[in-house]
């Protein structure tokens, strides 16, 4: 069993989804939700991949959540990756029963319906000026554009549904008759889907404080058009009470008035189209412009913000800038006292330097005469030098000389030997 829950934006399919999850409903494998905000403090209930592959239809259409006028299912490409993630999405939609939730599939419905086979669609209606309202609070979206919004995405879900698989829920019943609706809601869901649903405490989930956008019948009867009424008054549960039915009259859903005014209901949303279509057009002509002036507003903020912003980063920068100027001037004048008193110490300087540069004046004088004396010693030192070499020339020679004498004497004194070698043993005593 398959449940996709949706209807125009601020008309409860939160809630409603919150109701079904708590009576046991899975939300399908690795289901992420997003985080509650201020303007849906109980929590969207929203899958975060289902929001996403949502957004990437619209955007192949050219279209966005509150621009969807020549949103065509049957003209879109749709790219190859996001038909894998939506195959990906509707395998993990178990165990049964399972419910998906995105006000965005009154618009692409027909898209998932090529994946999901037959889903039980339950579709959200809210009094029109109560969405607008809600809206210009949340978005800032004028009154009549919200107004040609809820009739557009009303219109394409109609176009979308099989009646007999459609379950209308009016959340003005769900806030004020919360226990009767919801039971009448689950007990429809079993006749259609053939399973069991356990049913939740409702002072876990119905907080009718968030009611907040509570418009009265009369108001309404004053506020908008009577073509917007019929479309409303014909979706909305209230109709039921024109039937002879006496139970119907207490169902907050009605397939049987699908059945028997979806025809009438379809023709007449059609001879209005074209008008809305203009109205359409208008209102978001102005629609830019008011998001333009709201862009040039915050971006004159900004402007502002930031100038404010380098004021005080400059005041505060001057501020710094003056306390180091005290602070330099008591340094500089530290820095006077420092400077007599090494002026002072100067003049002192001055005199002993004076009396230095006269002693250096005498050691200059003196050392010129020794100059003088070294010149006259380097060249008795070369003169010496001269003659120590002609000394060493001359030792040389008689060395030479000694040397080849030594030798003449060593060769007399062999011949000797020789002589007296001869002669008798009485006379060698004299060469021992």
């Amino acid at each position: 069993m398959g449940i996709i829950v949706t209807g125009m934006h601020r008309s409860g399919t939160s809630l409603l989804t919150s109701i079904l999850y708590k009576a046991g409903i899975s939300p399908g494998e690795d289901a992420q939700f997003f985080s509650p905000r201020p303007d849906n403090p109980k929590g969207y209930y929203e899958r975060k991949d289902v929001w996403e592959i949502n957004e990437k239809i619209l955007k192949a259409a050219q279209s966005k959540w509150y621009d969807i006028l020549h949103f065509d299912p049957e003209k879109i490409e749709i790219p190859k990756e996001t038909k894998k993630e939506i195959e990906k999405v509707v395998n993990k939609l178990n165990p049964s029963p399972w419910a998906i939730k995105d006000p965005r599939f009154s618009v692409t419905l027909s898209i998932w319906k090529e994946f999901i086979e037959s889903p039980t669609v339950i579709w959200c209606i809210r009094n029109p000026l109560e969405v607008a309202i809600s809206l210009n609070k949340r978005d800032r979206f004028p009154i009549q554009f919200s107004l040609a919004l809820w009739h557009i995405y009303n219109l394409y879900l109609a176009e979308t549904i099989e009646p007999e698989k459609t379950i209308i829920v009016d959340y003005l019943q769900m806030i004020t008759a919360p226990e009767e609706t919801i039971t009448s809601l689950l007990e429809h869901i079993k006749s259609i889907e053939g399973t069991d649903i356990q049913e939740p405490k409702l002072s876990e989930i119905v907080d009718k404080t968030l009611y907040r956008s509570k418009i009265l019948k009369k108001r309404l009867n004053r506020l908008i058009s009577k073509n917007l009424k019929h479309s409303w008054e014909s979706l909305s549960c209230n109709t039921l009470k024109r039937f002879p039915n006496p139970e119907l009259s207490k169902l907050s859903f009605s397939e049987e008035l699908i059945l028997s005014e979806f025809p009438y209901f379809v023709r007449k949303i059609e001879e209005l189209s074209e008008k809305i279509s203009e109205q359409h057009k208008s209102y978001y002509t102005l629609y830019k412009l008011y998001k333009n002036q709201e862009k040039v507003n915050e971006e004159l903020t900004n402007s502002i913000e930031n100038y404010i912003a380098q004021i005080k980063r400059d005041y505060k920068l001057n501020e710094e800038l003056m306390n180091l100027i005290k602070e330099k001037d008591k340094q500089l004048v530290e820095l006077t006292k420092q400077l007599e008193k090494k002026s002072k110490e100067s003049s002192s300087l001055l005199s002993i330097i004076d009396s230095k540069n006269k002693e250096i004046e005498t050691l200059l004088a003196n050392i010129k005469e020794s100059h003088t004396h070294y010149k006259n010693l380097l060249n008795f030192y070369k003169l010496l030098e001269d003659k120590n070499t002609k000394f060493w020339e001359d030792y040389s020679k008689l060395m030479e000389y000694t040397s080849l004498k030594d030798k003449e004497i060593e060769k007399l004194l062999n011949k000797l030997k020789e002589i007296y070698s001869t002669l008798p043993a009485e006379f060698a005593k004299f060469f021992d």
